[in-house]
């Protein structure tokens, strides 16, 4: 009933509804269209995909990595969207039961803002019984893409030379766990 009642306050002021309905253009359901969900469906789907939207830009890490997708160059928000974001945090913040949902979901970045993969082990540590194992199974198969994209390679990729010495010394990056390949040198 959160999502349900949100949009009902939303949809109450004029303004706020014309953003939302802004915003599920601008960022649109394939799911959702293929459906072709009433009004009332649409604006409570578009109502939640705000409020994740809202936590994904909320992630220092997350809005790093996925900036071209969350804040499109050329996009225009109404002056509107800044004060609907606010109105669904408050909201959600006061309806979502004993503890705060956008508390709870922005944790991971609130302990962990520069790093993406310490936030996923962060995920996998503490909500560990709440999440389902498929997600569980996406989430460290998001690890290994992370460590694979983090991996510093030393040459072409060939065996190298015999006698051949390579000076590169490899770096690493903070708050992340990255496989070494270390540099050998013959003298």
């Amino acid at each position: 009933p959160l999502f349900p009642q949100l949009t009902k306050e939303i949809s109450r002021d004029k303004e706020k509804k014309d953003t939302l309905l802004f915003f599920t253009r601008e960022f649109p359901s394939p799911l959702l269209n293929a459906q072709n969900p009433t009004k009332t469906h649409f604006l409570e789907e578009g109502s939640r995909a705000l409020f994740i939207y809202n936590v994904m830009v909320e992630n220092k890490a997350i809005l790093e990595a996925a900036a071209p997708l969350l804040r499109p160059k050329g996009l225009v928000f109404p002056s509107e969207f800044s004060s609907l974001l606010k109105s669904v945090n408050t909201y959600v913040g006061e309806n979502s039961g004993e503890s705060d949902l956008l508390t709870f979901l922005l944790e991971p970045g609130r302990v962990h803002p520069d790093s993406l993969t310490d936030q996923i082990n962060f995920i996998l540590l503490h909500w560990k019984d709440i999440l389902p194992n498929e997600l569980k199974g996406q989430l460290l198969r998001a690890l290994d893409l992370l460590r694979e994209e983090g991996k510093i390679r030393v040459g072409d990729g060939g065996g190298g030379a015999p006698g051949s010495t390579n000076s590169q010394k490899p770096t690493t990056t903070p708050s992340s766990v990255l496989m070494i390949f270390p540099t050998t040198s013959s003298t």
